[in-house]
């Protein structure tokens, strides 16, 4: 062969090949398996992200499989299957997401004094962050009050220092904040829901986050995290994480404030599991679907 000819084939080989994929671009497939519904009406929720800064969300694609099914846009996407399940049915919904690089420094995080209208539904108790507890105000004011007097300390930090170290991580821990307050560990869903609790009741506007680590080697790779108001923004923080305003480049954020990734109003049991893929960049001249590049449901 010429070496004309040979860097004719080369050049050609170069251009042929499909585009590299690009560590911040994926696709992510949701599988939901649903059993025992003995021919009465199911109904599950599957939670889809919300563009924000640090994402991007497009290219939905639903597998019903039998089902109805509803893609509900707004703050909190979602799509909703309906019918009947005589044994067992399995449904996906499939997405592709973009990722931003992003960091930001941590400001010192105190008490709100007149918080936006965006911010004041962070600062409200509920059932997963009992903000007016008994358990957790005396939990502050016995661990985090001490620090506040005696150090130069925001009170973001002093909250985080103290659960962390005082409820540590127990893998046979329990999820809900209470239980951890009174057994003095628990899980990382836990922690992470007694400081939502901890920064609402001391004042500081902060949601409780579930979302995803695409490199995750787990079924479900369920991650969670906190975002606080401060100077007019949200800031990622995750106790649970180990991490302040730096969020993880393989973190998606999925659902918040109680919202799970799949929940059930109806009969049968269910589980799920996610799978991810690297996507191409955006300029690939063929781009394939989440369904095809994610791997075939079991």
């Amino acid at each position: 062969m010429t070496m004309r000819a040979f860097a004719f084939v080369w050049l050609f080989a170069l251009l042929a090949a499909p585009a590299a994929a690009d560590d911040s671009a994926w696709y992510v497939t949701i599988a939901v398996h649903v059993d025992e519904a003995g021919g009465k009406p199911v109904e599950l929720h599957v939670a889809v992200p919300a563009d924000d800064p640090r994402q991007t969300i497009s290219e939905i694609e639903v597998k019903a499989r039998g089902l109805t099914s509803d893609v509900i846009d707004g703050a909190e996407p979602e799509v909703v299957f309906r019918g009947r399940v005589e044994d067992s049915k399995r449904v996906a919904v499939s997405f592709r997401v973009d990722r931003v690089p992003w960091s930001t420094a941590l400001p010192p995080i105190d008490p709100v004094v007149d918080p936006p209208r965006e911010a004041l539904e962070a600062l409200r108790p509920a059932s997963l962050y009992p903000a007016r507890s008994i358990l957790v105000r005396e939990f502050l004011e016995e661990n985090v009050a001490p620090r506040l007097a005696g150090e130069d300390v925001d009170v973001l930090r002093a909250i985080y220092d103290v659960i962390r170290e005082e409820l540590p991580y127990d893998r046979k821990g329990k999820s809900l904040p209470l239980d951890v307050l009174r057994r003095g560990h628990g899980l990382r869903i836990g922690r992470e829901r007694v400081f939502t609790a901890c920064l609402r009741s001391a004042g500081i506007p902060a949601r409780f986050v579930e979302g995803i680590a695409l490199s995750s080697s787990t079924k479900r790779k369920r991650r969670f995290w906190n975002e606080v108001w401060a100077e007019g923004t949200w800031h990622p923080v995750s106790l649970s994480g180990g991490w302040r305003g730096k969020i993880p480049s393989d973190y998606v954020a999925v659902a918040a404030d109680g919202r799970r990734v799949v929940r059930s109003l109806g009969a049968g049991v269910f589980t799920y599991h996610v799978v991810v893929r690297p996507a191409p960049p955006r300029s690939a001249q063929a781009t394939p679907s989440p369904a095809a590049a994610a791997a075939p449901m079991p």
